[in-house]
């Protein structure tokens, strides 16, 4: 049976050295100026640069896919606003406060856009991701996905491939499937030069 075509983002799901992910995120801003798109649930960030109006919140935006592009971390949550009760995402030019995993040791979990069958021959290789979908209005989850046309050895793309995802209904031997990756092109890690990047 076919994957399900039902792009999340990318959720974090462990740690590292296998304890499970405990929830731990930085509170952070998106201020209304930032007119990129909407933000969701799942939603790869980089760093805005600057900070809510007190300083305790870094400013974030929308992380651009591909090569050598890095990401700060993952949305996971918004804080609740007054004045837009129940929205489970961030509208555009609307200024909110997101919960982001920046932790660079969480492993994600993300769906591979359907283009080619990945295989288990990807696993231990590097890949970006794909920004063909918009985010759920309904749901508040992202649209990104693992861009399966590119997958490569090259440790400046922004994630390595550790696994096939663990659901038991996932078929790695066909399109969409789902896949646990680590962030190697982190805002957290070390330089290159220092040995902090992932991958071949």
């Amino acid at each position: 049976m076919a994957n399900v075509d039902r792009p999340f983002g990318l959720r974090p799901i462990k740690h590292l050295k296998g304890g499970p992910w405990n929830g731990q995120t930085q509170l952070c801003y998106i201020p209304s100026t930032d007119s990129t798109r909407a933000f969701f649930i799942g939603d790869p960030v980089v760093r805005g640069g600057t900070a809510n109006s007190t300083g305790f919140c870094p400013t974030v935006t929308i992380a651009t896919a591909g090569d050598a592009n890095p990401i700060y971390g993952i949305i996971t949550g918004f804080a609740e606003n007054p004045e837009l009760l129940g929205l489970t995402y961030r509208l555009d030019d609307t200024g909110r406060y997101c919960f982001v995993c920046i932790d660079p040791d969480v492993i994600f979990e993300i769906q591979d856009d359907g283009v080619a069958v990945l295989g288990i021959t990807s696993v231990g290789r590097n890949a970006n991701f794909i920004a063909t979908h918009a985010g759920s209005a309904i749901t508040g989850k992202s649209g990104i996905e693992l861009d399966s046309s590119g997958v490569t050895d090259d440790a400046s793309f922004q994630f390595l491939i550790l696994a096939a995802g663990g659901d038991v209904t996932n078929d790695v031997t066909l399109a969409r499937s789902t896949w646990e990756v680590l962030i190697s092109q982190h805002q957290l890690r070390l330089a290159a030069t220092d040995g902090g990047l992932l991958g071949t």
